[in-house]
């Protein structure tokens, strides 16, 4: 049986979470995508994704929905650089074909995605680079709960968690043992 951390453990957890992610940006200059599970006997694992091409994409969230499940999770997380750009519908259909990673006016960021299976919450915090291209990173960082305050609530265009995060057959529980041995015991 599973035992979800509370709403509090979620946002404490996260805000700890993206602080850290604040500090390795700062070290690396960058983040690279990634999941972190945290399981019903207290164990963190932090899972790579390759986020490359979107084959590899679908791959390494399946991979990680199959940990959150198969691990009891109690949370988890997803960490990962993110951009925008602030222009105008005419602008837009200038150059309708520049991604906001390649945008010379794009603005950077970090996003984190926690769950708890009941709740999500996003955290974040955008950041500048100075002249040598080392990120600064601003003072503020948003954590909210989605669906309360001003946070609406809304789905991911990627779906990060799975949809249910326990087994309910015997049947899910084999398909789930398959999967755990296809992407955690095979070369």
């Amino acid at each position: 049986m599973r035992h979800p951390l509370s709403i509090q453990e979620l946002k404490d957890q996260t805000k700890l979470h993206i602080n850290t992610a604040k500090n390795i940006l700062l070290e690396q200059g960058s983040i690279s995508p990634t999941g972190i599970v945290l399981d019903d006997e207290g164990t963190v694992t932090l899972i790579p994704f390759d986020f490359s091409d979107q084959e590899h994409k679908a791959l390494s969230l399946a991979k990680f929905q199959v940990f959150i499940v198969k691990k009891k999770a109690r949370a988890a997380w997803v960490f990962t650089e993110t951009w925008t750009v602030i222009s105008s519908e005419e602008e837009y259909r200038k150059n309708p074909n520049i991604t906001p990673s390649i945008h010379p006016e794009k603005i950077e960021g970090v996003i984190g995605i926690g769950s708890n299976e009941s709740n999500m919450i996003l955290s974040r915090f955008f950041y500048s680079r100075d002249s040598n291209n080392s990120p600064i990173p601003s003072d503020q960082t948003d954590i909210d709960v989605m669906g309360e305050g001003n946070m609406p609530e809304f789905t991911f265009e990627t779906r990060f968690f799975p949809l249910r995060w326990e087994t309910k057959t015997e049947i899910e529980e084999d398909n789930l043992d398959k999967l755990w041995r296809y992407f955690f015991l095979t070369n």
